[in-house]
């Protein structure tokens, strides 16, 4: 879509010059390693210190002044303005909604950055070398998904854990053990189901170790856990869920697998009943 997108817009300048001024796109005014060369770091290090500091005290008139006055002086050198606003856009992200003014973000997400240099695909299309709006729109995003209020875990459905878990964040323990704890296990096998779905490798294996024992007697958790006896991130998780077994069919399975004696699965089997053997392991 997007070489579409630049490939009409190349074609409608060179049509219309006209139009090459008015687009979102607009050619590039800066060689890339000359911005980044021409970057005053202490400067810039500097004026961040001072606005992140602003932030920090809740001073957020004071803040916005700052924001319009650095957006919108002339002398103020352009790789500089651009880089302190798209770092302090992005970082407002990190606070509390409403810890300062929304009025900071929306600003910063109207304002263009004045440094664009060559798309590296279309030399002839410029693009932000620090893109301020973005950052912007990104932090107000964050704001929006951290203010809207979890729902109470006894009316939660497997599907709101299951997006929560695929949110980045903490508490996400937490979550799976409360969903131990309370779901069916109708429910807690699809939560368990969704692991590889989940972006973070860490939760999902946070949330096999956590569910699959207490589902581990269902056809459809044993037949997923086999699945995933060579899957790279998730293989192990599954091998020790699987040695908590107690079904002769599922340990015997494991040993078919293990007899193979080449690929990762087979070698996640062995670990499988090995962890089998030393749990059962007179002390």
């Amino acid at each position: 879509m997007f070489r579409i997108a630049v490939s009409l817009l190349i074609l409608s300048s060179a049509v219309f010059p006209a139009a090459a001024a008015d687009n979102d796109m607009p050619a590039p005014n800066w060689n890339r390693a000359a911005a980044l060369a021409a970057q005053d770091r202490h400067a810039i290090s500097e004026n961040l210190e001072y606005l992140y500091h602003l932030a920090r005290d809740g001073q957020s008139d004071v803040l916005l002044k700052e924001v319009n006055r650095i957006a919108d002086d002339p002398a103020l050198p352009a790789v500089e303005r651009d880089r302190v606003l798209q770092q302090l856009a992005a970082a407002l992200g990190d606070f509390p909604p409403g810890y300062v003014d929304s009025r900071i973000l929306e600003r910063l997400a109207t304002t263009r950055a004045r440094v664009r240099v060559a798309h590296e695909e279309y030399p002839g299309v410029g693009v932000p070398l620090y893109n301020i709006r973005a950052a912007a729109s990104g932090s107000l995003a964050q704001w929006a998904r951290a203010a809207e209020p979890e729902a109470p875990f006894d009316d939660i459905t497997p599907d709101d854990l299951i997006h929560a878990l695929a949110q980045p964040g903490s508490g996400h323990v937490e979550r799976i053990r409360r969903a131990r704890a309370d779901l069916s296990a109708e429910d807690t096998e699809t939560v368990l189901l969704s692991a590889p779905g989940l972006p973070d490798a860490a939760t999902a294996s946070i949330l096999l170790a956590e569910l699959a024992p207490a589902v581990i007697h269902r056809p459809a958790v044993v037949d997923f856990l086999m699945g995933l006896l060579d899957d790279p991130m998730l293989g192990g998780t599954a091998a020790l869920a699987l040695a908590d077994s107690n079904d002769t069919a599922t340990l015997d399975r494991l040993a078919e697998i293990a007899d193979r004696n080449s690929g990762l699965a087979s070698r996640r089997a062995s670990l499988a009943l090995q962890s089998r053997l030393q749990t059962e392991a007179p002390p």
